[in-house]
């Protein structure tokens, strides 16, 4: 039968067998008129039992298998002194297993040898008494039965296997008449061990579990290395639900756990699954379930406690305490048998201490969980910190705008994911894009946006679905912020989403600490540009200064000649009043013409000197101005090949002084000239164009030539600042004819035109006097 511990080594084995051999051989049984030898034959059967009975090996569904009974067997066919010890070589060869099982199950090695030991006993005595062959055959049902009796084996008729090859092999022996031919003993040994061996290493499918253990000790057994191995309260409740459908086989089987203050079913397998699962929405409880919990212990029923029972048709059962948890429910029609109950009592503690050890390990792995999520959260927290660190350290090194928008970009890109951004400065009121990254933004919509942070002052997280217009089709999610002092707003910045992104609040802080840093900077960079062109000023000033003393030499020194000149032609046409033809008189009007203009000239270089009085201006009518000017270069127009287009729409005179404004049409209509004879010139034609709009007269002087270099544009009303060639310019055209304008009350602007050329626009206002 099958015993629990460690075999003998095959040393041991024969030590022991020897051992018992000689105490047989120095003290044998005496009976009356029968001295006892023990011949060579009885020896080798007796060490070959001790030695296949230590040695038994498992029979799948049968326990412990051995030949040793057929030696047993075979001493008592021999008759004689062999029949006498024929019953001591079964016993010694059973004591010898008890001794080799080491086994801490005391009583069920007892009893394993004593379904071994009286069925072979008894076939002992019968074949001693002269019935070998009614011995050797009953020996197999009396095993059979005996076994099942003693051991509670449902075995079949696999049970009488074993033992009828053990009764064939007694039978073989005696049939070999083993006293005559004791040499025969050998080969009979051979084949028992050769049959035991092929019998139990060619194991049938179905006997797979030991004898004397049952389905339900085999899952009682397993039970506690289950629950040891799960992770989770989940797997433990299905574990031991797993575990009452076989040692407790019941129509219900329910595990309530305490939650939130009520005995809540958490794992069943019963009929009532609907009910079961709308079990708080019911308000029905189970009484012997809430008995069980309020007594803490283990409650078999009938009897019932009264009041209206959830489970109905479940007139039998229990309701088991589990320490701290719930409660264990097994309901069926039938009562329990003992065994059931103490298996359920027995499972109930373990299933506590499982669920209250998956619940600890479920409660350290949330709490890694969270950890971990609170630590990515702390990193990101910190590269974003570090990325506004170094945005702000890179937007505070540099004071170019154009520089400070790429870098707050990438501020932006580092800090908040986002698919497309902008930038708007607040110029005097107005809104004005800085910068625009990703998808293209529809300006209306992103105007709005803007108009409702400003109004508001506070930032915005739009998602889908808002009143606003999206900025983009695919537009997701969008926040805006505004860029804020002290002082006021400055300006907004934009960043939205076209993937399934949510923004949450702290991406709308971080955007506004953003803002406020960006317009920090952005303020700083403004004051420095006002702080350069101060510098431009002064500058310009100080150059201006130096002018106005070289002009007003220069001045001197040019009036004497050109007074001269001036003489010379009033006398010239008084003498020649007579005899002038058409064509002297205009030319001599041409040149007291061009001599007033060179007068007037001189008379500007002393702008740079004094202060003009606005006092002495007069009405002008501009037609009159831009066709005394036309009047003036037509001739170097025409010879160069110039055209010049005029588009001279209804003008209201205004208040200037008309050698001035005649001066800056000049100025600009030859370098026009200049301009259309450039190897660039798609064209040597120029337009004039002047109109009346919005209380400002303009006039216009457009190019078709290369225009002005980006680079330079800020420069070219300098004085003396020109691109000409040497001895082809002296640099102060446009920086007497901005003078101009600008004491006149107006403006003198470059342009460059989309198709190529420039266009210089001179405005000047219409006051209510001219109106």
């Amino acid at each position: 039968m099958a015993v629990e511990g460690e075999r003998l080594r095959p040393t041991g084995l024969v030590i022991s067998g020897f051992l018992i051999l000689a105490v047989g051989a120095v003290c044998p049984p005496r009976f009356p008129g029968d001295p006892l030898q023990i011949p060579p034959v009885m020896a080798g059967l007796w060490l070959g039992a001790v030695i296949l009975q230590a040695a038994a090996a498992e029979w799948p569904g049968l326990n412990l298998f051995s030949s040793a009974p057929a030696l047993s067997m075979t001493a008592a066919l021999l008759g004689g002194a062999a029949a006498v010890l024929a019953p001591w070589i079964c016993l010694s060869s059973l004591f010898l297993r008890s001794l080799v099982g080491r086994s801490r199950r005391f009583f069920w090695v007892l009893q394993i040898n004593l379904a071994d030991a009286v069925p072979e006993l008894l076939a002992v005595c019968a074949i001693s008494r002269g019935a070998p062959v009614v011995g050797c055959l009953l020996y197999a049902p009396l095993a059979a039965a005996w076994s099942r009796w003693v051991l509670g084996r449902k075995g079949g008729w696999q049970m009488l296997m074993p033992y009828t090859a053990v009764a064939g092999a007694a039978l073989l022996g005696g049939g070999l008449e083993l006293a005559a031919f004791p040499w025969r003993l050998a080969p009979l040994l051979v084949v028992l061990a050769v049959l035991q061996q092929r019998q139990v290493s060619t194991p049938r499918a179905g006997w797979r579990r030991p004898l004397g253990k049952s389905s339900a000790q085999l899952a009682l057994e397993s039970l506690p290395a289950t629950l040891a191995a799960c992770r989770t309260q989940a797997s433990v409740l299905d574990a031991v639900l797993q575990v009452l459908a076989t040692v407790c086989p019941s129509r219900s089987r329910v595990i309530f756990l305490l939650q939130e203050g009520r005995l809540m079913p958490a794992r069943y397998h019963s009929p009532l699954q609907e009910r079961l699962a709308a079990y708080a929405l019911l308000n029905q409880v189970e009484p012997v379930v809430e008995q069980a919990w309020l007594s803490q212990a283990v409650l078999p029923f009938p009897p019932l406690p009264g009041g209206a029972r959830f489970f109905q048709g479940e007139p039998a059962g229990a309701a088991l305490w589990i320490e701290q948890e719930g409660v264990l429910y097994v309901g069926r029609e039938k009562g329990l048998r003992e065994d059931e109950l103490r298996a359920l009592e027995w499972i109930a503690p373990r299933a506590g201490a499982a669920l209250r050890v998956a619940r600890s390990q479920e409660n350290e792995r949330l709490a890694l969980e969270q950890y971990r999520r609170e630590h990515e959260r702390l990193e990101e927290e910190l590269q974003r910190l570090q990325s506004l660190l170094d945005g702000t350290r890179q937007m505070a090194s540099t004071l170019d705008l154009n520089t400070l928008g790429e870098r707050l970009e990438g501020m932006l890109r580092a800090s908040i994911a986002h698919d497309f951004g902008a930038i708007f400065t607040l110029d005097q009121g107005q809104l004005y894009l800085r910068r625009q990254w990703g998808a293209p933004i529809l300006m209306p919509a992103a105007l709005a946006v803007c108009q409702a942070v400003l109004s508001h002052q506070i930032p915005f997280l739009l998602e889908p679905g808002s009143r606003l217009e999206p900025l983009v089709p695919a537009q997701r999610g969008l926040v805006a912020a505004p860029m804020q002092l002290e002082q006021g707003t400055t300006g907004v910045l934009l960043v939205g989403t076209t993937r399934n992104q949510v923004y949450e609040r702290e991406h709308q802080d971080l955007l506004w600490l953003i803002g406020c840093l960006a317009a920090i900077s952005f303020s700083n960079a403004s004051l420095h540009q006002e702080v350069l062109s101060t510098q431009d000023q002064l500058l310009h000033a100080g150059k201006l200064a130096a002018i106005g003393q070289l002009a007003a030499g220069v001045a001197h020194e040019l009036n004497t000649p050109l007074g001269a000149i001036q003489l010379c032609l009033d006398g010239l046409s008084r003498q020649l009043r007579d005899a002038q033809t058409p064509s002297t008189q205009k030319k001599l009007e041409r040149g007291k013409l061009a001599t007033d203009q060179a007068r007037e000239i001189v008379e500007k270089l002393l702008v740079y000197s004094r202060r003009e009085d606005r006092a002495t201006y007069e009405p002008v009518d501009l037609s009159l101005v831009v066709s005394q000017a036309l009047e003036l270069v037509q001739a170097q127009l025409k010879k160069d090949g110039v055209r010049v287009q005029v588009e001279l729409g209804a003008l209201p005179p205004v208040l200037a002084a008309p050698l001035e404004l005649r001066q800056v049409l000049t100025n600009l209509l030859l370098n026009a000239r200049d301009a259309a004879l450039s190897p660039q010139s798609r064209s040597r034609e120029i337009t004039l164009r002047a109109r009346f709009q919005d209380g400002w007269a303009w006039m216009q002087v457009l190019d078709h030539g290369p225009g002005v270099d980006p680079e330079i544009e800020k420069r070219i009303f300098e004085p003396f600042f020109t691109t000409k060639e040497v001895g082809r310019g002296t640099g102060l055209g446009l920086s007497i004819s901005h003078r101009i304008a600008v004491k006149h009350g107006g403006s003198l602007e470059y342009q460059t035109l989309p198709e190529g050329g420039a266009c210089f626009s001179l405005r000047l206002p219409v006051s209510a006097e001219t109106k």
